[in-house]
């Protein structure tokens, strides 16, 4: 373990049934070291399940599985946060944070499916851009591309069938749901399409100012 309370790594390869979770939800961790919590990913379990989840505030990955007959598969990845050490197509390098972090409720702010309008359609990265002009909702290209999996854990011609939830209002959060899991993506100001990327929390939606509270500001 070093100064920084990081155990020796872990390497998860292409094979290892956690491997595509892992990759697509550590696309969703924030790079501020100011919010340190939210610069791991999360592994939590809860009955038979486990959950994966990575959070910037402004966007979540969320993987739930149950890992039946692969139990033993799981048994290396103790409930905790990790660090994302390295990437490749081919594996993940993660290293346990043994110095204690506090994880926001992410529970508490994964959207109702039931009360939003959904669609479900077959998408590739050749026309992820007609997902914003079908639901109304504007959201920015890279993070809608990562939350539906292309190019982490997807490749980037292949067709996803995904569930699409809007709010109604098309000011709340844009649930996605595919094999890989559940994510969450706020909507763009219009004040930042040009930027095509959400960046000042003075230009966010009230929805996306209490998403920062509880993820941004815990770190």
């Amino acid at each position: 373990m070093n100064a920084y309370g990081i155990t020796p790594s872990l390497t998860i390869g292409e094979h290892h049934p956690l491997f595509r979770p892992l990759i697509w939800v550590s696309q969703a961790r924030s790079h501020d070291e100011t919010r340190m919590a939210l610069n791991f990913v999360q592994v939590e379990r809860e009955l038979l399940n486990y959950h994966i989840i990575a959070t910037d505030g402004k966007r979540m990955h969320v993987s739930t599985f149950d890992p039946g007959l692969f139990s033993d598969d799981f048994e290396a990845l103790d409930p905790g946060s990790y660090e994302v050490i390295a990437k490749a197509k081919k594996h993940i390098v993660l290293a346990a944070n043994t110095e204690e972090s506090k994880f926001p409720n992410w529970r508490a702010l994964m959207p109702e499916k039931g009360t939003r309008r959904t669609m479900e359609d077959r998408v590739c990265a050749r026309t992820i851009s007609a997902v914003c002009i079908r639901t109304g909702v504007l959201l920015a290209t890279d993070f809608l591309g990562q939350a539906i999996g292309f190019d982490h854990g997807f490749k980037k011609d292949a067709y996803v069938s995904v569930d699409f939830a809007a709010d109604p209002s098309g000011h709340g959060a844009f649930l996605i749901e595919h094999e890989l899991g559940r994510a969450i993506v706020m909507p763009m100001s219009l004040h930042n399409v040009a930027a095509d990327q959400p960046k000042d929390d003075a230009e966010a939606t009230p929805e996306m100012e209490a998403i920062s509270a509880h993820f941004g500001r815990q770190g």
